[in-house]
C-alpha cells in the first residue's frame, strides 16, 4: 500500500521468568501463550504535502474497557454503543425476515427471540461470538443447510454493510422491540400466548397427534396451580 501505513498498539500477555543459564530474573512473552487482550490498529495516509493523516482507528477489547479508548487513547468512537446495538437488531431481524420468515415462521420465531435474549443479556457484543452462539450453533427445526448456510453468509457480512461495530458494549434499553407476543388460537375459547424469551422456549412444546387423527399440544409445566386445575391426560 504505496502512502499507506499501519500502527498497531496491543497489550500482550508477559510474565517473569528465570533465565536458564544465569538465573537472572527476567520479564518477557511467552511462546506458548501469544494472548492478545486489548488492541488499536491506526491507518495513516500520506499526502501530496508530504502530511501523514490519521484515516482511522479501529478498537478490539476483550472485555468491557471504556478506559482503554476513552482515557488511555483519548480518542471519540465514531459511532455510539446505543446506535451500534439498535443497528444491529434492526439489520440482523431485517435478515431474518427476509431469509427465514417466509420458509417457516416458526424458525423466525425462535431466531428472533434468541437473538433479543441474547443482545439484551450481555454487556458486551462480540459479532463473532454473537454468531455462533446465535446462529452457527442453532440446529432449526425447519429450513435446510443451504438455508442456514445463507443466512449466515448475509449476517457475516452485515456490519459493513449496514454500519455498525462488530464489538462495543451493548446497550439493551436502546432496543425498543420485544419479544415476540405470539398467539396461537388452539380451540374454541383457548389460546396460547407466548410472552416472554426463554433459552429453547419452544423446546417445551410439542405436537402429538392420536391413532384416531386428533391432534393435540403437548405443553411441559412446573406450575402447581395449573397441575392441579387441569385433569390428567389418560390414554385408553
Amino acid at each position: 500500500m504505496e502512502n499507506k501505513y499501519l500502527y498497531l498498539l496491543t497489550k500482550i500477555e508477559h510474565k517473569d521468568f528465570f533465565e536458564d543459564e544465569t538465573f537472572n530474573l527476567k520479564t518477557g512473552f511467552s511462546v506458548d501463550k501469544n494472548r492478545f487482550f486489548k488492541s488499536c490498529l491506526i491507518s495513516f495516509e500520506l499526502d501530496e504535502e508530504q502530511v501523514l493523516n490519521i484515516n482511522t482507528i479501529r478498537i478490539f477489547l476483550d472485555n468491557k474497557a471504556n478506559y482503554w479508548h476513552d482515557s488511555f487513547l483519548e480518542i471519540m468512537p465514531v459511532r455510539q454503543d446505543d446506535k451500534n446495538t439498535t443497528k444491529l437488531f434492526a439489520a440482523m431481524d431485517h435478515e431474518l425476515k427476509k431469509i427465514v420468515y417466509k420458509k417457516s415462521r416458526y424458525d423466525y420465531l425462535v431466531y428472533r427471540n434468541h437473538l433479543l435474549g441474547y443482545v439484551k443479556s450481555h454487556e458486551r457484543i462480540d459479532y463473532e461470538e454473537l454468531m455462533k452462539q446465535v446462529f452457527i450453533n442453532s440446529v432449526p427445526e425447519n429450513i435446510n443447510d443451504e438455508i442456514k448456510k445463507s443466512l449466515i453468509e448475509s449476517l457475516n457480512i452485515l456490519p459493513e454493510i449496514r454500519g455498525f461495530d462488530r464489538q462495543f458494549n451493548c446497550v439493551p434499553n436502546a432496543i425498543k422491540a420485544r419479544t415476540i407476543n405470539k398467539s396461537f388460537q388452539l380451540n374454541t375459547g383457548i389460546e396460547l400466548i407466548i410472552k416472554d424469551y426463554m433459552p429453547d422456549e419452544m423446546r417445551c412444546i410439542s405436537i402429538e397427534n392420536e391413532a384416531d387423527g386428533t391432534t393435540y399440544l403437548k405443553v411441559q409445566t412446573n406450575d402447581n396451580e395449573v397441575i392441579k386445575t387441569f385433569p390428567k391426560f389418560n390414554r385408553v
